[in-house]
């Protein structure tokens, strides 16, 4: 009987929370991360507003992560 590969071991463990920044910190880096967007925006760069756009989207799911522990 082969051996049943688990799903946990293939995953990399994502149970830990890794806290890298506080709120406050990514707070800032959306606050700066809105202004380049709107410069982007001012000078229609398309590309560049929407990877600005999932970054600081990004950001706020993982700052409501932190401040929720």
């Amino acid at each position: 009987m082969e051996e049943e590969i688990k799903k946990e071991e293939l995953l990399p463990a994502k149970k830990g929370l890794e806290v890298k920044a506080t709120v406050g910190e990514m707070k800032e880096k959306i606050f700066r991360l809105k202004e380049e967007k709107r410069t982007a925006v001012s000078s229609k760069d398309k590309k560049k507003v929407n990877v600005l756009r999932r970054r600081i989207n990004r950001l706020k799911k993982r700052s409501k992560k932190v401040a929720k522990v």
